[in-house]
């Protein structure tokens, strides 16, 4: 598996979709002012930050999809993380919008007459900012109103190529484990979707 910054580029990597036409998820890392994104794979070690990051599909169904997420430190010297949850649109549609309701707390995007909510749970870890980013923003890896700190450019909504990112701090004292989950939820009925979110919130 490859564990790369992005770059002036049209290169990124496939992880994983929850089918053939939705969205998929991007898992990805920020460690003293580096942004590390996981395109390919379900598991990777960056030595030199001694941190690990390892996610496995818990859930595969058409109308949810949810993703474990385990961040390790390997070192005993307390270190800064930021988990990134990225989700986007699997191909160009100038049609697609997304949004952060500041009621649910949650992100959504619209696409082909299909509502997805985008949500997610971790133990230990503030979620400590979302936002809806162009993709060439994240190509161009200018989704930081200040990169040295980690701190996200808030964007509420685009139209059109973006990705959602969901953002949470992670501050380890030594070597120890956080886990988390997120999920997306698929349907045409915004309530319905609030309300399942809800139920999946409440069992965490």
């Amino acid at each position: 598996m490859k564990l790369n910054t992005y770059i002036p580029s049209y290169r990124m990597g496939k992880f994983i979709s929850s089918n053939k036409e939705g969205l998929e998820m991007i898992p990805g890392i920020w460690i003293e002012g580096k942004t590390y994104w996981l395109t390919s794979g379900t598991e990777e070690l960056m030595q030199e930050e001694g941190i690990s990051v390892d996610v496995e599909q818990e859930s595969s169904r058409s109308d949810l999809q949810s993703f474990n997420i385990n961040i390790t430190n390997h070192y005993q010297q307390s270190k800064n993380v930021k988990l990134l949850i990225q989700n986007r649109y699997q191909h160009q549609d100038y049609n697609h919008f997304s949004f952060i309701s500041p009621t649910e707390n949650a992100v959504f995007h619209l696409i082909d007459n299909q509502v997805y909510l985008i949500d997610g749970f971790c133990h230990g870890m503030v979620r400590e900012a979302c936002s809806v980013q162009p993709i060439w923003d994240i190509y161009m890896d200018r989704i930081w109103s200040c990169s040295k700190m980690g701190k996200l450019k808030y964007n509420p909504m685009a139209n059109g190529n973006a990705a959602s990112i969901l953002l949470y701090n992670i501050n380890f004292k030594g070597i120890e484990t956080f886990e988390g989950k997120t999920w997306m939820i698929k349907g045409r009925n915004e309530v319905e979707l609030i309300k399942l979110n809800e139920a999946l919130l409440k069992t965490y």
